[in-house]
């Protein structure tokens, strides 16, 4: 009602004018005609005026018909900003270019639990945790800077009931008459568990992404060191990240595989391995992780026929612990490689029923005791007698056993007494990604050994 009686206002305004120009156009041309001497010229003045003064009424008209549809929309705008500010789900609020809050909508109560009011004036950052603090700064810098505003950014906000909610936030920038940046006005949704999961997963998939192509990896050996001896007969070769976040290499791998990239992270580091792998002593074989997918991919078997090193010092690790469905698949594949003098073996033993079916179909040449089974060994019987097991079954199937994770002097010395060829652990030497460490891994250990058994013996 309010706005129809604006608009009657407006339109009688516009008559009013419209009219008044008219008159003036008319009254003008009158009395123009009677200062003159001649009746025919007044008349034709007083017939200009009216022309003139309807010309410049409907102008006058125009230009009001056009205000009011400009101001009826920004009316309608208006309104509809407010009913999304009050009633909608998306916080929307304002900031100047240093990041002060100018407005903030009713939503702040909801979202962060918070009343707006108290906000306004104070810093935008307060509602970001201390960690994300510095990237928003950066992030409102570089749009100052660039005169543009920001899109789908994602943040974890802090809620007054103490904990966090993640957040999009997407913004544009408000100028005054010449130009100059006044500030921004954005709107804030709070992300529902499916849009979040989404938006981890490509995240994820974006990290990995740059990973691959930057090639953020790179390889670390671990010495393998025949118990008899203390010989150092190879190395292991475990892949490092460069990249952030700052994780563990299964952690990595996890995440390739969860968004599709698994194979593609495998074949980087099998490569990137083979590559390192040319630079260690040339007496030992290098052992390097791949999954069951990478086992059967031909891609593996071009890596190994161009690699830098023989392919008969070359083992491939199989470090999977999933069941394999058809263990036809990699009968093609190991008959290729294999020919090309490679060998295989199995991680983890003892860690899972896979395992053992992985060793019992694909006959490696090493089995790979699982660490939890050599931890504390010299005190379990039960570890001792599982250990003894696989070392009687690697009798009859010609492979030799490696114990992983040898970190005491008691558990080596066991090691040795159960029979088992080969170990490694921190004990023996840890990963390192310095030539010149994996030089001087190779010179006998039989210091360590004999102090192993001191050890036992006392």
């Amino acid at each position: 009602m309010a706005r129809d009686g604006d608009e009657r206002l407006v339109a009688a305004a516009r008559v009013a004018a419209a009219a008044s120009v008219a008159v003036f156009g008319l009254t003008f041309g009158l009395l123009a005609s009677r200062s003159s001497d001649r009746w025919g010229l007044g008349l034709g003045l007083s017939v200009l005026g009216l022309l003139v003064g309807s010309l410049v009424g409907g102008a006058v008209w125009l230009v009001g018909s056009r205000l009011q549809k400009a101001t009826r929309l920004a009316q309608d705008s208006a309104r509809r900003l407010d009913c999304a500010a009050a009633t909608g789900h998306e916080l929307v609020w304002e900031i100047d270019p240093d990041g002060i809050v100018t407005y903030m909508s009713e939503v702040a109560r909801e979202m962060f639990g918070i009343d707006p009011s108290l906000v306004m004036g104070q810093s935008v950052f307060v509602l970001l945790p201390s960690d994300d603090q510095g990237r928003a700064r950066g992030l409102l810098e570089s749009s100052v800077h660039q005169g543009r505003g920001w899109d789908g950014l994602t943040f974890e906000a802090l809620h007054t009931d103490g904990g966090r909610r993640w957040v999009e936030t997407s913004g544009i920038p408000h100028v005054d008459d010449d130009g100059r940046l006044l500030g921004f006005t954005a709107t804030t949704r709070q992300l529902d568990s499916g849009a979040l999961q989404r938006l981890t997963l490509d995240s994820t998939r974006e990290r990995l992404r740059r990973v691959l192509d930057d090639k953020l990896l790179s390889t670390v050996f671990q010495p393998i060191v025949d118990v008899g001896s203390g010989r150092v007969v190879g190395h292991e070769a475990l892949t490092r990240f460069s990249a952030e976040p700052v994780q563990g290499p299964d952690r990595w791998f996890a995440e390739a595989e969860q968004v599709g990239l698994g194979a593609e992270l495998d074949v980087l580091a099998v490569q990137t391995a083979l590559f390192a792998a040319q630079r260690l002593p040339r007496h030992g074989y290098v052992s390097v992780n791949v999954t069951p997918a990478t086992l059967q991919s031909a891609l593996l078997v071009q890596l190994v026929e161009t690699a830098p090193i023989a392919g008969d010092r070359i083992v491939l690790e199989l470090t999977e612990h999933v069941s394999v469905e058809d263990y036809q698949t990699f009968r093609v594949p190991l008959e290729r490689l294999r020919a090309l003098g490679v060998r295989l073996a199995v991680d983890d033993a003892g860690a899972g029923y896979a395992s053992f079916r992985h060793i019992l179909r694909l006959r490696p040449e090493f089995i790979k005791l699982d660490q939890e089974i050599i931890r504390g060994i010299e005190a379990d019987p039960a570890r001792r007698a599982l250990a003894a097991a696989v070392v009687m079954f690697s009798l009859d199937v010609g492979a030799t056993v490696i114990a992983e994770g040898v970190e005491t002097a008691p558990e080596l010395s066991m090691v040795a007494n159960l029979g088992i060829d080969a170990a490694q652990g921190y004990l023996l030497g840890r990963p390192s990604a310095d030539p010149q460490e994996w030089g001087r891994s190779h010179q006998p250990r039989m210091a360590r050994r004999q102090q192993a058994d001191r050890v036992t013996g006392s």
